[in-house]
């Protein structure tokens, strides 16, 4: 096996690595108005390899998204659901907002978010994902986590 055969097999069993933290009752699609519930634990070994970001960050992996029909933008809110309440890590959007769904010949979209410094070090976290419009409208957007890991 050659070389950048290895380095592409190696690629592709990382990105397959990062869903390892979904968990039963986990609700994995998010809709204006209704967060999806994802419970991030530690990133797979294979991961750890492939994604050269340090320590401290939590890694989403988005599946489907789809824009609302009035065009508004929207934003991907990551918050951690903690005892006192939701506690925001961090904000994205996807680009351009056009649909998507991962599949055959099209990859997810990963993020990466810098933990709090009061959130690195934790096993797991439950996360709230919310798709939140920017100012008005938005209604109809989606977005769907292939899965959510600490690293």
């Amino acid at each position: 096996m050659s070389f950048s055969v290895r380095i592409l097999a190696a690629a592709v069993v990382a990105l397959g690595a990062l869903p390892s933290a979904v968990w039963a009752g986990d609700s994995m699609r998010a809709t204006t108005g209704h967060p999806a519930i994802v419970t991030a634990g530690p990133a797979g070994a294979a991961l750890l390899g492939a994604a050269n970001i340090g320590t401290g960050h939590l890694l989403i992996r988005v599946s489907a998204y789809t824009p609302p029909p009035d065009k508004k933008p929207v934003e991907i809110v990551v918050s951690a659901k903690l005892a006192s309440g939701l506690r925001e890590i961090g904000r994205f959007s996807i680009m351009p907002a056009a649909p998507f769904a991962a599949g055959d010949h099209r990859p997810t979209q990963n993020f990466s978010l810098d933990l709090p410094s009061d959130l690195k070090g934790k096993r797991s976290i439950v996360l709230s994902v919310a798709v939140v419009p920017v100012l008005t409208g938005g209604e109809g957007a989606s977005v769907t986590i292939a899965g959510a890991a600490i690293r």
